[in-house]
């Protein structure tokens, strides 16, 4: 679900009056709306001139958060409140709507009644009032705290406090983080699971590969997503995607470089190698059937080959070409095995064949750590233990790092060879 064109709540505060006109009952004035894009939205004025059967358009896209071992597609609700908080006892409790309700509007009939709360500002200039700082925080506690009192409620062992997703505030600068589940904003706001509206299989993310989701730059990792609704000056708190996906830094840019520079290196390198042992069957069969010398045979296959990695590097940064002429990237990244196997096999050939054939080895010790080290990765992708699960995601891109070696390696054994046929002919 790359998008969804529905308008919807990213964030639900209850702390504040709402300025906004059609809003019924009375009581839901202290209910103020943000949308995705963090503007504020008249719903309850909405609700009422247009129904529950409109559906407002706003195209957003979801974020994306782990649940149950799966990653998901989610609106997840922030929410800001005033609370009651009784030491000893589980969960919070809330002031009636009303109280609140007519907290603010006896302070907006007389702003000397609760004088604290004119404290409590617009800091982002969107016309709504919010509390995003430290004195907001103890005057809308204080002012709350003074007004159940004057209604007569007993606060006796209880504190009242602000609440802020994770974060319970028993004043402005003394909080509690709270425990909630990694997929939610606040234990106390709703997360929805997206379920309609999926895109085809055409669509999807992974359709052009692996670098849908693992590239630079990629929303899927590194897009965006709110982290608390204000900061000290009215302006969202954001964070990376991954974040929320309980992934760490580390793991998502090593991901994001190994999809989007190390395979692509890797694929270059071996039709660069296809290329080139073409050339060296063609020439070897042609000096055979002449008698030119080896200083121009040299020049001859220098040519050739440079002339072969220039038009692979033009061909390579060039999208429209690549997509035309060569396999996609999507077929390429689902027969990695495959493509590896072959490399490795490739690898070990020319090994062997440089150990044993009479030929002095040329860096063939690099060339037996680089088959070592895919062996040895290529067993740890399969080891699935949560104690070393960092070690085996390192062993992904250290398995590909090794094949960039093997085939660098090769490359440069099968340019050896070609100049030492030349010479013997």
């Amino acid at each position: 679900i790359s998008e969804r064109p529905v308008k919807a709540a990213l964030v639900q505060v209850s702390d504040v009056y709402n300025p906004g006109t059609r809003i019924s009952p009375p009581g839901k004035y202290i209910w103020t709306f943000y949308d995705q894009h963090m503007n504020y939205w008249n719903h309850y004025g909405e609700l009422d001139m247009f129904t529950a059967q409109d559906q407002p358009t706003d195209p957003f896209t979801p974020t994306l958060a782990r649940y149950k071992d799966k990653i998901y597609p989610v609106n997840i609700v922030h929410s800001a409140w005033p609370g009651v908080f009784t030491k000893g006892k589980p969960g919070l409790n809330q002031p009636k709507m009303k109280d609140i309700y007519e907290m603010w509007t006896m302070h907006r009939k007389n702003p000397a009644k609760y004088a604290l709360l004119s404290q409590i500002i617009d800091d982002n200039g969107d016309s709504i009032p919010e509390v995003n700082s430290t004195k907001e925080i103890d005057a809308l506690i204080g002012s709350v705290a003074e007004h159940l009192e004057y209604r007569g409620y007993d606060l006796t062992g209880k504190k009242i406090v602000w609440i802020s997703d994770d974060r319970m505030y028993f004043s402005g600068k003394d909080f509690r983080m709270l425990d909630k589940e990694s997929y939610e904003a606040t234990p106390y706001a709703s997360v929805h699971k997206l379920s309609h509206n999926i895109m085809p299989a055409k669509a999807a993310l992974g359709i052009n590969g692996c670098t849908d989701c693992h590239r630079l730059g990629s929303g899927f990792f590194f897009g965006a997503v709110l982290k608390y609704p204000f900061d000290s000056l009215g302006k969202p708190v954001t964070g990376p995607q991954y974040k929320k996906l309980e992934i760490s830094a580390f793991s998502a840019y090593l991901g994001a470089i190994r999809e989007s520079i190390i395979k692509p290196v890797l694929y270059f390198g071996i039709g660069v190698f296809l290329l080139i042992a073409l050339m060296v069957l063609f020439f070897t069969y042609l000096w055979k059937q002449t008698q030119i010398n080896f200083a121009k045979q040299r020049i001859i296959f220098l040519v050739t080959n440079a002339f072969i990695l220039i038009a692979g590097v033009i061909l390579f940064f060039s999208s429209e070409l690549t997509n035309y002429l060569l396999p996609s990237r999507m077929l390429l990244d689902s027969n990695h095995f495959l493509i590896s196997a072959a490399v490795l096999v490739t690898g070990i050939v020319f090994y062997f064949n440089h150990q044993y054939s009479g030929i002095k080895p040329f860096k063939a010790s690099l060339l037996s750590i680089a088959i070592l080290l895919c062996f040895i990765s290529g067993l740890l992708m399969l080891v699935q233990i949560k104690s070393i699960e960092f070690i085996s995601q390192m062993a992904y891109s250290l398995y590909d790092i090794s094949l960039v070696l093997i085939i660098i390696l090769c490359l440069t054994f099968l340019a050896k060879d070609q100049f030492n046929v030349a010479s013997q002919n």
